[in-house]
C-alpha cells in the first residue's frame, strides 16, 4: 500500500499547488470579467460578458495529475490486496487487476467481475 500512498501524497501537492494559484488568481484579477447588454432599439437585447483574464493552461494540466495521481492510487491498492490475500507474488492476471471505475453505478457488478 506503501506505493498507494506516495501517489495520494503527490495527488494533495498537486491539489494544494492549484489552489493556491487559484486563491493568487482571484485575488490579482478581482474582476475576472465584465457583462453589459446591447440594446438595437427595435426592442431586441443582446446579452455579452467579456473576460478580461483568462486562468492559465497550466491549471487544466494540473487537474489532469490529480485524477492521475489518484486513479494511480486506486490501480496500486488493488495490487497491494491482491499480494496480500492472492498468495502469490505477482499475482494470478496481474495485468488485468486495475480499480473498476464505471459511468454508472448499474456496471459496477460488471466492471468488478471483470
Amino acid at each position: 500500500m506503501d506505493d498507494a500512498w506516495v501517489r495520494i501524497k503527490r495527488a494533495k501537492e498537486a491539489y494544494d499547488r492549484l489552489k493556491a494559484d487559484v486563491v493568487t488568481f482571484r485575488a490579482e484579477n478581482p474582476r475576472m470579467h465584465t457583462v453589459g447588454f446591447d440594446h438595437d432599439g427595435k426592442g431586441r437585447v443582446r446579452l455579452f460578458a467579456q473576460i478580461a483574464n483568462k486562468p492559465p493552461r497550466e491549471w487544466g494540466l494540473l487537474a489532469g495529475d490529480i485524477f492521475v495521481e489518484l486513479r494511480t492510487a486506486l490501480d496500486y491498492a488493488v495490487y497491494a490486496l491482491a499480494l496480500a490475500h492472492g498468495g502469490t507474488d505477482p499475482p494470478v492476471d496481474a495485468h488485468r487487476l486495475e480499480f473498476p471505475i464505471c459511468e454508472l453505478d448499474t456496471q459496477w457488478r460488471e466492471a468488478i467481475g471483470r
